[in-house]
């Protein structure tokens, strides 16, 4: 982990705050997606992934994206999360 950024976006668009999130944690380590090997994306709905992926220009079938399963394969919950931190 190198760094990490928290932003906060309007209640009508919950669940889409990883894409902002990771526009702002891009532009303060002057990264780029392409320099990221593994991205992994909590979600509770799989609409939220994908509308998250499609913001940021990442192909719906991008390996690097949660190559284990999401969430959602997980079983979902916050203990999901929490075990695979």
């Amino acid at each position: 982990v190198i760094s990490m950024a928290t932003i906060g976006v309007e209640p009508r668009i919950m669940g889409f705050g990883p894409a902002p999130a990771i526009k702002k944690l891009l532009k303060r380590t002057q990264m780029t997606l392409a320099q990221i090997d593994l991205i992994e994306l909590n979600e509770a709905f799989a609409s939220q992934a994908l509308a998250t992926m499609r913001d940021l220009g990442i192909a719906d079938d991008d390996p690097r994206v949660n190559p284990n399963g999401g969430a959602i394969a997980l079983g979902q919950g916050i203990a999901t999360l929490i075990e695979r931190v």
